[in-house]
């Protein structure tokens, strides 16, 4: 998926190590994490929630990062990008909770990606 790319060098830190990262006060900087998050959030249960826990946040949902791309947007396509099934299935649960305007706007910014519009195309 080549909707977002981010820089992953931080998948060099250990699990402490990250997380201790994420709770950094500027959010953006939180961002950078966020791919190797997702990719451990299968065996990390506290990284899967703050993942969870950005995507459901208001403020997050409301702020625009780049054109049509929200800050709430970047975790859970990183989700779709990195993590296994089981936590994909759970993201679909989290999507589904979405304003259904934002969950319109988002199955439209995925639609290139076939593999992940087929997994949440019903959360309308």
């Amino acid at each position: 998926m080549n909707l977002l790319d981010p820089n992953i060098g931080t998948d060099v830190l250990s699990d402490e190590e990250l997380m201790q990262e994420y709770h950094h006060p500027n959010r953006y900087k939180r961002m950078n994490l966020y791919a190797v998050m997702a990719s451990r959030a299968h065996d990390h249960e506290a990284m899967k929630q703050a993942l969870f826990h950005e995507i459901l946040n208001e403020e997050a949902l409301d702020e625009h990062i780049a054109g049509d791309i929200k800050r709430s947007w970047i975790p859970a396509i990183l989700l779709l990008k990195h993590a296994q099934d089981p936590v994909k299935l759970e993201l679909r649960s989290i999507l589904r909770t979405w304003p259904e305007g934002e969950k319109v706007r988002f199955l439209e910014y995925i639609r290139s990606e076939a593999e992940y519009f087929c997994l949440l195309y019903d959360i309308l």
